[in-house]
């Protein structure tokens, strides 16, 4: 089984929490690895990044791609190096759900992508917050939700066992790309008609905390369980 390290700056509780300054830049993200997900400062739309090239879906339906020093406050990174792949037809989430637990990779992380057809794909993007920001679930409420039918182009995501929830997302968390890099986001719901399922299981873990960022090293995390329930509003 190939095993690599994942590496994550930042948490979803800390997102939960509305921690959204951006604490490291896209440049040095992009030294960790050449494939992953997540936002830009202020929550400024979703994050997609392939083959070392990153992908900014946002909020007015437009995907571009920022700078090297945009500032990020979360995402997850990896050198893309699949173990398996996994031919699809007509499958959704729990479909590959199911070749993970398969597989039994329920207890560790794995990255994945989906590349194909697929006959539905529903994103959302939020536009950018500003100060003083609010809490993640309350910007669902702003969210910009997009759907594309028959669309070619990739998922690419990770899978977080229920364990590790509040450092990421329990399950699955999955953004889109078309093939022409004209949309994108955060998944919400699609439909496979034809593709191929690669996957990754990671056997190491960094977490890089933004450690000279006065607002994180002092707040006061809200209790888990608020955590859990504002991550699963917002997702």
């Amino acid at each position: 089984m190939t095993q690599s390290i994942l590496f994550q700056h930042g948490t979803l509780a800390m997102l939960a929490d509305g921690l959204f300054d951006g604490t490291i830049t896209l440049k040095e993200l992009l030294k960790k690895g050449d494939t992953g997900i997540g936002t830009a400062e202020g929550l400024d739309g979703e994050l997609i990044i392939l083959n070392g090239i990153a992908y900014q879906a946002k909020a007015d339906g437009t995907v571009v791609q920022p700078d090297e020093d945009t500032l990020i406050p979360f995402a997850n990174v990896h050198q893309w190096d699949p173990a398996s792949e996994v031919d699809l037809n007509q499958c959704s989430t729990s479909d590959i759900m199911g070749v993970i637990e398969a597989e039994h990779l329920t207890n560790t992380m794995v990255g994945l992508t989906v590349a194909g057809e697929f006959d539905m794909v529903k994103t959302r993007a939020v536009k950018k917050q500003n100060k003083p920001y609010p809490t993640l679930a309350k910007t669902a409420s702003e969210q910009a939700v997009f759907q594309k039918n028959s669309i070619s182009g990739m998922l690419v995501g990770y899978y977080t066992p229920g364990l590790y929830e509040g450092m990421g997302v329990k399950g699955l968390h999955l953004h889109f790309i078309s093939e022409d890099h004209q949309f994108g986001g955060h998944v919400l719901d699609f439909e496979v008609v034809s593709g191929e399922l690669a996957y990754q299981a990671f056997s190491d873990f960094q977490l890089h905390l933004p450690v000279d960022n006065k607002d994180f090293m002092t707040y006061e995390p809200t209790a888990l369980d608020d955590v859990k329930a504002d991550i699963k509003q917002a997702e």
